[in-house]
């Protein structure tokens, strides 16, 4: 701080002398001009005047220059003289091979420093996976409260439930008529996927409520094309769901429809196929299985 100090006062104090030696010639050259008026001095003088004014503004610029070049080389020494004092006891305990504690071997950790990476990929990363692995732990918890809760097949309930075919039963974008089960489905979504895969006979609980735990999962990483295997198994999983109510399917405007549903609204295509299953239970819809009917 002191060597900063006194190189400011140094620029200071030139830039001060230098604007005085200006001000002279000015004066000087104002005179001169002057006098030049009367006695008629030759031209060669007046440009010789100019020029010392430019050498001398040029003289400035680069000694200002200069001193902006110091100032950073000295700002540069200061960190890396900190950054030494911050690694220095690491580097003495591991000379002395005595044990690191928890919270130097993060510091030692080439994560804790993302400048020397390059970039904050790791960093990213790691808070991606903490968050995904508390996200799975809360939703399996779930998901075991859910089957204990949850009778299957389900009740019936009171009313005629008729369910349409050749088309869903209800609209792609109709998830708030059900807002409980819409807010279900966003935060708890393997598991309405997987129960509509068990009412459907295609998969059994727990082997559907892990197969799309783990493609969700992967695809909330910061990978390209990490939600690729989610959406393939998604779609092929809607089609037959769509084969099964004779709705029209395996087209490519299905597919890409289908595709699209799940790209920008996967809530609401998973919703969609829940409450058309739900529908189709309460009307005892002859698509679904016999035996669970019967149960």
């Amino acid at each position: 701080m002191t060597r900063i100090i006194a190189v400011l006062l140094a620029c200071s104090a030139a830039r001060l002398g230098l604007a005085e030696n200006l001000k002279g010639l000015r004066r000087s050259q104002g005179r001169a001009t002057d006098s030049l008026s009367s006695v008629q001095y030759p031209l060669d003088e007046l440009a010789l005047l100019k020029e010392v004014d430019k050498a001398q503004d040029k003289e400035l610029h680069e000694m200002m220059d200069r001193t902006a070049v110091a100032l950073g080389q000295i700002a540069a020494q200061r960190t890396r003289q900190q950054h030494r004092q911050q690694i220095q006891p690491l580097l003495l305990r591991r000379e002395a091979d005595e044990p690191m504690t928890p919270a130097e071997k993060v510091m030692e950790s080439p994560y804790f420093w993302p400048g020397l990476l390059g970039d904050s990929f790791g960093l990213v990363a790691l808070a991606m996976g903490i968050t995904i692995g508390v996200w799975a732990v809360l939703v399996t918890i779930t998901a075991f409260l859910y089957i204990d809760t949850k009778a299957h097949p389900p009740q019936q309930k009171r009313g005629i439930h008729t369910v349409v075919t050749g088309r869903w039963q209800h609209h792609l974008f109709q998830c708030l008529h059900e807002p409980g089960m819409c807010l279900f489905s966003f935060f708890c979504l393997p598991i309405r996927w997987a129960d509509t895969m068990r009412m459907a006979g295609f998969f059994d609980f727990w082997a559907a409520f892990l197969l799309m735990l783990c493609l969700t999962g992967l695809s909330y990483l910061p990978v390209p094309l990490s939600g690729l295997p989610f959406l393939v198994v998604a779609v092929y999983y809607r089609q037959l769901l769509r084969a099964m109510f004779s709705i029209p399917s395996c087209t490519c405007q299905t597919v890409i429809g289908d595709c699209c549903a799940y790209c920008f609204c996967g809530v609401c295509a998973v919703l969609q196929e829940a409450r058309h299953l739900e529908e189709a239970y309460q009307s005892r819809h002859p698509a679904l299985h016999l035996g669970l009917l019967q149960a």
